[in-house]
Parts: C-alpha cells; structure tokens; sequence
C-alpha cells in the first residue's frame, strides 16, 4: 500500500519534470522532482535537529509553497504533522499544541511571536523551532535549507509504513473544544483515491487552492494533485477578483469554493478576462442555491457539491453536476469506498426516507482521537463512524443532510432542525444571514432562536414581522420565538457557524 512518502518518490521516478505547483503570488514553480528533493532536504533536518518517528511537529503558517514541503517532509520523516489555525490565539493554540504534545514547530516569520508562545508554553526545545520565510529570532531558517539542499546532511530516511500517524487534524470546535483527528498515511491515501474516482479530476490539471492549508480539504488537495498528476496554483487567501485573474492567467480548470465563495465570485466576472479553461467547481459546507448552480452553468462551468468531514479525511458523499438541478439540497451519493447509513438511536439501520445518524465506514475514516479513548470508542462504535449529522437517504441512494444531532431543537417532544428553518429566513429580502439555536422554555422544553444579520437596505427588521412571515411558510412548532440582531455570525476557518457561541451569548429562556 502506497504512502504519501512513496507516492512522492514514484512519482519523482516517473514524471519528476511535471509542474506539481506553482505560487500565485510570486509565479514560481516546483516540479515534482523539485518537491521530493527538498522535502527530502528538510526531513534530513528535521530528523538531524531530533526530530524522530511519530513525533508531532506544528505547522503555523498562511498558505505558502513551504507549507507543503513542510508536510511532505514530516511525512517522509515518519513525523506527524500538527496543521495549526493561524486565526486562533496563542492561548487556544497552546491547548491544541499541549494537547498534541508538540516536540517541533515550524512557522511563518509573521507569526513567529506566536508560534514562540505556543513553543514556551509546551516546552518546545529552541533548536527545534525552523521559520518558513522571513526568520525570527530564535528560529532555524528553512528556506535557507531547502535553498541548500545539496549540502543537506546525508541523513537516511525512514520508511513510514501505511498505518503510522501521520497528521493530527484537530476538528473546528463548532460544538465545544477541538479534538486532535488522526490521520495514518493509508486514510490519507483511501481518501485521495476515493476523491479521485468521485470528482471530475484529470491528469495534468490545474487545480486552485485557495482555501487555508490547516483545514482538511484543502491539505487533501495537495495528496490528491501528487496522486492523480495534477498542478497545483497555491493562492495565498481568497479574494474574488483576483482569483478570476489567475484562473485566466494560469488557464485554470478546477477549483474548491464554498458557496459563499460562489457567489462572491459570480458579483465579480470580469468580461474581458478569458476563464473559458475552467471546467469545474467544488463545493461544500452547504448545499449551492440553485440560482448560483444556473449562472455558472450558463458560464460552461459544472459545480461538484460533496459532504465531508475533518474524520473522513475529505469527502464522504458527492452530488454530480447533472444531478444538482433534479436533487436540489442533497448531498449525492456515498463515495464508491465508503458504506453509508442512517441509523436510529439504538444502532439499528433504517430504511430508505426515514431520518436519524449518518454513520459511515472505510478505508479513509479516522482511526480515532488523539487523547480521547472514550470518545474514540464513542465515535467508531461497532466499527461505524458516527458523524453526528442527521441525514435521510431516498430510494436512489440520495443523501440529504438535516442538521447536526447536536443542533437540533426538541420542541414539545418535536425535532426542529435549524437549517430548515435557517433556509426559510434567509429567504427574506432583509435577512442576509442566519443561525437558529435552542434556548430554554419552561413550556416546551426548547424553543428556536434566531440570530440575525439583517441585509445592508435590512434596517429597522422587526422581529414580529420576520416571524410572522415565517408563520406562513412553516408549521408553528418550528417558528423562532424570539430573534437576535447581531452585526456578524462567529464563523470558523471553513464557513462553519460557531453555535456554542451563540448559545452562550443569547442562553434565554425563550419567550413563552
């Protein structure tokens, strides 16, 4: 079984001469020789600087061409790499990295104070902190070693073998603290194969990335672009002007999108740029609405919609383009890799169109959470993973999502499932974004909230008003019984509402 260590050096073997990446912002360009021979530099250091087999070693850094030399050279060290939110604190990345117990850290030169502090804080030997670019004091300066790879020392390399760890994903905390996903290098490569086979990918595409590099799509990209020979264009962060110039410039044929990307990318087409090279775009964390499905249709472009999660190492279900006008909502089918099923409370598996707990099995699933036994057990228990998302699947083998289990409201012994009722309110004109949480009801149980942010011409929204529009779209059960006005939604890096925030800051009790 292939290794993400392997795969590299075959493909070195084979078509070392092929582009594997290019920077957007400098236009630089690596082949995949030019990948293994300096992650091959930078893993002699590492090991050479003491960093041994299964030691984890945090990587702070926007997005960035060292990024993923860093990666492949932990991988090739039979390290295990530590993705660290560069938009968290040093006090929250100091729990993840104790939790971790981080033995190395390499980091951008723009966040060397705080990949210091994270480094005191759990006891990070000095000689063991290297700097991606712009080298801080204290820190090794990396790109002075992959500059020197020739003079790298001759330090043999370890053959990782397919079950060792070998990244460490903590998850986004939508519901409470992040826990540490572990990855081995064969659920790195099921993961890519099985997004292979899933996604319209072809040898020799142009693939850009410009999602955050900690997040567990974008870092799948990097494996899926060495497994299927693709060239990736590295963006540094997102913007949508800009991101039509490089699809024009470096004739772009996919790209990864949420669908707030879309549509902030269809508010900026620029006419005079020629993005006919665009093929394909992928998308998730929501379903795409189907006007943003129609104008990039008209455009020649396809949107592939796939369902996936930090445990799964990337996509669980993929909705086809030609499918997304007909199964609006849905989430496709499960990858040819994976089972799926619903099952109810007590484990047993329903039947088609009854709702409860998507619970997933295959060679790309998590094997569990670093540090936490229990709800290792909890997770994978016999033998399904268990997502928390509830989901109904029809008689075609359609997936759709209801919420997560943990977000959804009982009300007067009722399930409210609050991207039901987010789905309605945001389809008034003065509502431009949503999140329904549950708050305490001495009559009920639980009663829904809605948090909103109200559209730019949206000033002076009533909350009666809102609500009594939604009483005629919706059954009273499910009517918000009170609204919130706020100038923002707590998000996290991948688009994802933080909802135990908003819980916290609106606890209730609901009006009776």
């Amino acid at each position: 079984m292939l290794t993400i260590a392997t795969m590299l050096e075959r493909r070195a073997a084979r078509q070392g001469a092929h582009v594997a990446l290019i920077d957007e912002a400098t236009g630089a360009e690596w082949t995949i020789a030019d990948l293994e021979r300096s992650s091959a530099a930078v893993a002699a250091a590492l090991i050479t600087g003491g960093v041994g087999p299964g030691d984890r070693v945090g990587l702070l850094s926007a997005n960035h061409p060292s990024m993923v030399v860093t990666y492949l050279a932990v991988a090739r060290a039979g390290a295990v790499l530590v993705p660290l939110n560069w938009r968290l604190t040093a006090a929250e990345l100091e729990v993840i990295g104790a939790d971790a117990g981080l033995s190395a850290i390499v980091a951008a030169g723009a966040f060397a104070a705080t990949a210091e502090a994270v480094a005191d804080a759990v006891g990070v030997a000095t000689d063991r902190r290297w700097s991606i670019d712009d080298a801080a004091d204290g820190f090794v300066d990396l790109e002075a070693l992959i500059a020197a790879e020739a003079a790298a020392p001759a330090v043999a390399l370890p053959a990782p073998a397919p079950d060792d760890l070998l990244y460490l994903m903590y998850t986004s905390g939508t519901t409470g603290a992040p826990k540490g996903a572990m990855h081995t290098h064969a659920t790195t490569m099921a993961a890519a194969s099985g997004a292979v086979e899933a996604m319209d990918y072809r040898p020799g595409d142009r693939y850009l990335n410009v999602m955050p590099l900690f997040h567990v799509a974008s870092l799948a990209m990097v494996n899926i672009c060495l497994y299927r020979r693709c060239t990736m264009v590295l963006g540094r962060d997102f913007d949508p002007a800009r991101a039509w110039r490089t699809i024009a410039e470096h004739r772009v044929d996919a790209m990864m999108a949420v669908p707030a990307m879309l549509a902030a990318m269809s508010a900026t087409v620029d006419p005079s740029l020629d993005t006919s090279c665009l093929r394909v775009l992928s998308s998730g964390a929501a379903p795409v609405p189907l006007p943003l499905l129609e104008t990039y249709h008209e455009r020649g472009i396809d949107i592939v919609q796939a369902y996936g999660l930090t445990e799964t190492g990337g996509a669980v279900s993929v909705l086809d383009a030609d499918d997304a006008a007909t199964h609006l909502g849905s989430a496709g089918k499960a990858l040819l890799s994976l089972e799926l099923r619903i099952e109810d409370r007590e484990g047993n598996e329903l039947p088609a169109g009854q709702e409860g707990e998507i619970v997933v099995r295959g060679p790309s699933v998590t094997t569990g959470y670093w540090n936490l036994p229990e709800a290792t057990a909890e997770l994978l228990a016999d033998g399904w993973f268990h997502t928390g998302d509830v989901g109904v699947v029809d008689e075609e083998g359609f997936l759709t999502i209801r919420d997560r289990i943990k977000d959804m409201v009982i009300s007067g012994g009722e399930n409210v499932y609050p991207a039901e009722v987010e789905s309605v309110l945001l389809a008034h004109p003065a509502v431009a974004d949503v999140a329904v949480i549950g708050q305490p009801s001495q009559r009920w149980g639980e009663s829904p909230c809605a948090v909103v942010v109200t559209a730019p011409d949206g000033d002076g929204l009533d909350p009666a008003e809102l609500i009594a529009w939604a009483g005629e779209r919706l059954a009273r059960y499910k009517l918000p019984r009170s609204v919130e006005l706020v100038g923002a939604l707590p998000r996290n890096a991948s688009g994802k509402v933080l909802k135990h925030e908003l819980r916290d800051l609106f606890p209730g009790p609901a009006p009776e």
